[in-house]
């Protein structure tokens, strides 16, 4: 359960600068891209909760868990048009929550910095996981959009059980509007997740089940040619029975979680330092 979520959260990501456009035409088609041609660098702030229910055999109780996670990332744009991504500060607060509701247990966990180099300013990684996540979090249509044009992303994710193994599904993300936040001109991109399809093999011992859908809201600075941020609401229901034949376990796993994301831009500076 927490590779799945840590996975989920840990992979995000932001932005750019660019000429000016006219943004009064609603039949204006608008190229969505970043421009790393300036060389800054944008810091984002991450915070993201998932609060989560659990059972880890048919008879066993339902139990709860919750996970807090902070970070900072970075994105510095390079002089050859690609850009480094960072995950630095990363902290994760881990709670469990007895039957009765009562605290059972905490931990935290501080984890390294990672850098993802050479982000393409369509927001492809070059590496599927990485590009994968991306697309959840900070998504990019692959050509030119209008407002009320939709386009889908497909997705997908790996199994916690067995990573060769993914569910599949789509983004699907829909131009709404343009909005002014904060003295910036936006593009307001509206998505809507539904990942459901699973990928098994016939020779697959056991039962599996994994649906993950959402809701998200993605502010992209039309002027500057930046992501300002991302609200992102995510639910997930997945179960497996792997029929193992033991006195010591079941094989047998299900679990409910609720994942709440928000990324802002906090400032852009011309160095990591």
């Amino acid at each position: 359960m927490n590779k799945t979520i840590l996975i989920l959260l840990s992979i995000v990501i932001a932005s750019c600068g660019s000429p000016k456009k006219n943004i009064n035409n609603d039949s204006e088609a608008f190229k969505l891209i970043w421009d790393f041609s300036n060389n800054n660098t944008y810091v984002y702030s991450l915070k993201a909760t998932v609060s989560s229910e659990f059972k880890k055999s048919e008879n066993s109780p339902l139990l709860k868990s919750a996970i807090v996670e902070k970070s900072t990332i970075t994105v510095q744009a390079k002089p050859n048009q690609l850009a480094d991504f960072s995950i630095k500060d990363l902290q994760l607060q881990y709670k469990w929550f007895k039957e009765d509701g009562t605290l059972n247990d905490s931990s935290s966990l501080t984890i390294p910095t990672k850098t993802i180099a050479d982000i393409t300013p369509n927001g492809n990684f070059g590496e599927s996981d990485a590009d994968m996540y991306f697309k959840l979090l900070m998504p990019l249509p692959a050509s030119n959009i209008q407002r009320g044009e939709s386009y889908k992303i497909p997705l997908k994710l790996p199994l916690e059980e067995d990573p060769s193994l993914y569910n599949e599904g789509f983004n699907t993300i829909t131009f709404t509007k343009i909005r002014t936040i904060q003295g910036r001109k936006c593009a307001i991109l509206k998505g809507l997740l539904d990942i459901s399809t699973l990928k098994l093999t016939k020779d697959l011992e056991g039962h599996y089940t994994q649906k993950i859908t959402g809701i998200s809201t993605y502010y992209f600075d039309l002027e500057k040619r930046c992501f300002i941020g991302s609200d992102i609401s995510m639910t997930e229901n997945s179960s497996n029975d792997l029929s193992v034949k033991s006195s010591e376990s079941s094989g047998f796993y299900t679990m409910s979680s609720n994942k709440v994301i928000k990324i802002r831009l906090d400032g852009i500076g011309d160095s990591l330092e």
